[in-house]
């Protein structure tokens, strides 16, 4: 931990279907279930194949339905209806994560691979759980328990200021602390949040809806940001665009995903690399 090994040694843009194929049953299950609904079903969602979900889920085989589940999100992601509802693939992941990453604050990077536009999304997530902290609460928060990685990491909060955290994300990445960028992720990452950046998406007026309803939602949101024109913006999406309450939240999930093999695979080789000298 706290080393970084080269990009030949490990493969970091493994396309979406091998990437889930590789992944945890656990880890595909907040798939599986941002997809089905938690098995309760969505108006885009085919009957036969929730129910096949469903089924490999309760079986614990998801990764047998790695094509599935990556068609399935593909389908959530794309700006047409039309692509949805005939389950065809949808928008290409890497369209759809690079849209994601701009809803999260991302500005326009020059890079044209997936590992480095979900890197991008999960340094801004966890940038808003650290900014803006005092370095005494951040040594509490984010204490690790490999002593080298802690050091890095407290040094890293010593050499940044309460406002300028962006090296200290850097660090908090590198060291491959996988509990750490999870709790991170996952504290800003929740069923309000997600509802709060819906609320605020310009996609209904990027799609056609009158500029006039977004207006209105965006005044609603001001005085009460979880009232029900969240869920009004949210069901528009649902049939004219991207439907970003999956979206969001999946794109973060594969993201961590990749993150956490490319870690699993970084700290193996260092530990086989230490074992020869």
């Amino acid at each position: 931990m706290g080393q970084s090994t080269p990009n030949y040694l490990v493969e970091r843009n493994l396309p979406l279907p091998t990437l889930l194929e590789r992944a945890t049953e656990k880890e595909l299950c907040v798939l599986a279930d941002l997809i089905t609904d938690k098995g309760k079903g969505r108006l885009m969602l085919d009957k036969h194949v929730k129910e096949l979900i469903i089924l490999f889920q309760m079986r614990s085989k998801l990764y047998e339905l790695s094509d599935t589940l990556a068609k399935e999100i593909c389908a959530y992601g794309s700006h047409s209806t039309v692509n949805v509802i005939r389950h065809g693939q949808g928008a290409e992941y890497l369209a759809i994560l690079k849209e994601v990453a701009k809803i999260l604050g991302v500005k326009s990077k020059e890079t044209t691979d997936v590992y480095s536009f979900e890197r991008y999304v999960l340094a801004a997530i966890i940038h808003k759980a650290v900014n803006g902290k005092s370095n005494d609460v951040l040594y509490v928060e984010l204490n690790c328990n490999d002593r080298q990685s802690n050091t890095l990491i407290v040094g890293s909060i010593n050499n940044t200021s309460k406002n300028k955290r962006k090296p200290l994300v850097e660090t908090i990445l590198n060291v491959f602390d996988l509990k750490l960028v999870d709790k991170l992720v996952k504290r800003i990452i929740t069923e309000n949040y997600i509802l709060l950046l819906c609320s605020g998406i310009g996609a209904v007026t990027k799609f056609g809806a009158p500029a006039g309803i977004m207006t209105s939602l965006t005044i609603a949101a001001r005085l009460n940001p979880l009232m029900t024109a969240v869920s009004g913006v949210a069901s528009a999406f649902s049939l004219s665009g991207p439907a970003y309450r999956i979206v969001i939240p999946a794109v973060v999930q594969i993201a961590l995903i990749r993150y956490h093999q490319i870690a699993s695979e970084t700290q193996q080789f260092c530990k086989e690399l230490e074992s020869c000298l």
